[in-house]
């Protein structure tokens, strides 16, 4: 295995060109999963604070709260474990991102449902109703983990596929494996950029 640069404080320009590489080459596992750990506990704690005002009238408002809790455990364990990352940072970030997808639909049926619907958008949307794009930036932690668990670790060099992938492609048509495969590809090795950039452009609305 080729030797890996390490980070030295001593020598700025020097640590950034390494990241800059780690970046490139898709090798960024570990900080990207602590990034994710991080999103997904604040966005949870807004998240647990906005369904408080709205006195948890339902209970699907609760698995927000719950999952953002899992996640950011979920990313601080691969932080120190590839097997983590590759399998319950994975399955974490994926179920989350389908709860995230959920929240929105509900968020869009809240506003459907208050006097007045969507023919009043300021009063419904911006100042009573239920922010719209909220649980789509509470699902940008989920991405974010998503992506983290196909990455390369930060000293490691290969392709990062694990046998998981292997195992699971075999229970799919041939077709969707050879887009799985690309895409999984692209990703380890930091080809996402497109992707990224929507995801901001969400979480910015």
């Amino acid at each position: 295995m080729a030797q890996v640069a390490s980070l030295s404080v001593l020598h700025p320009k020097r640590d950034a060109e390494i990241i800059a590489d780690h970046v490139r080459e898709g090798r960024f596992q570990c900080s990207l999963s602590l990034v994710a750990a991080g999103a997904s506990l604040i966005s949870g704690l807004e998240v647990a604070y906005e369904h408080y005002r709205g006195s948890y009238s339902q209970r699907v408002m609760y698995t927000p709260v719950i999952l953002s809790v899992v996640l950011t455990a979920a990313g601080m364990a691969a932080i120190f474990s590839r097997r983590a990352a590759q399998r319950l940072l994975r399955l974490t970030s994926a179920v989350t991102l389908a709860d995230a997808g959920v929240g929105f639909y509900f968020h869009l049926r809240g506003i459907q449902r208050r006097p007045g619907g969507w023919r009043l958008p300021m009063t419904n949307i911006i100042i009573m109703g239920p922010p719209v794009f909220a649980p789509l930036l509470f699902g940008t932690a989920a991405y974010l983990g998503l992506i983290a668990s196909y990455l390369q670790r930060e000293d490691e060099h290969g392709d990062g596929k694990s046998a998981f992938d292997t195992v699971l492609a075999h229970f799919m048509p041939s077709r969707t494996q050879r887009v799985l495969i690309s895409d999984e590809q692209d990703i380890r090795e930091g080809r996402f950029q497109r992707q990224t950039a929507i995801v901001t452009a969400v979480s910015g609305c």
